[in-house]
């Protein structure tokens, strides 16, 4: 089978199970993929562009992927933790949520008055209830395309503000 067409094959049930070296590492697109074993030591931004081919949601045509996994034998958690911890300067991947300081970035973001709760409600339920990822994405478009009577200086803060 000619490599262009391994993900398009993948979608029908006679081929469901693809094992790869590093040719399909990266770039291979395809929702469907739900595990993977890993046999080989990965590091830096190798180990997350290998791992991130699961990252892909998928609810089509009576067929759903709500989580993955993976199982690795060569790789420990901490050197994994590591790779990615160096693409994720503000965010902690491990630990205990910090509510106060969560509540506190909430009210900050609420005093730019750019959204309304009805409209955050709008998005988590179709991100979360109805599992339209793409929700976030497009209101956030309409929200960029509102005029906003924010100075240059509050649009930074505010995008930081968001980002923590």
């Amino acid at each position: 089978m000619k490599d262009n067409k391994i993900a398009e094959a993948f979608d029908t049930p006679e081929y469901r199970i693809l094992i790869m070296a590093d040719k399909f590492q990266t770039g291979f697109d395809q929702k469907l993929l739900h595990t993977m074993f890993v046999d080989k030591t990965l590091g830096g931004i190798q180990c997350i562009q290998t791992l991130s081919r699961l990252n892909r949601c998928y609810d089509k045509g009576g067929v759903k992927k709500e989580d993955t996994m993976v199982i690795d034998f060569r790789n420990d958690a901490d050197s994994v933790q590591k790779a990615f911890q160096k693409y994720y300067q503000t965010t902690i991947l491990t630990g205990e949520v910090d509510t106060p300081r969560l509540d506190s970035l909430i009210d900050d973001i609420k005093a730019f008055k750019i959204y309304n709760d009805s409209e955050r409600n709008l998005v988590v339920k179709y991100m979360v209830e109805e599992n339209v990822p793409a929700a976030g994405s497009e209101y956030c478009r309409i929200v960029e395309e509102r005029e906003t009577p924010l100075s240059n200086d509050d649009k930074d803060k505010f995008r930081k503000l968001v980002n923590r």
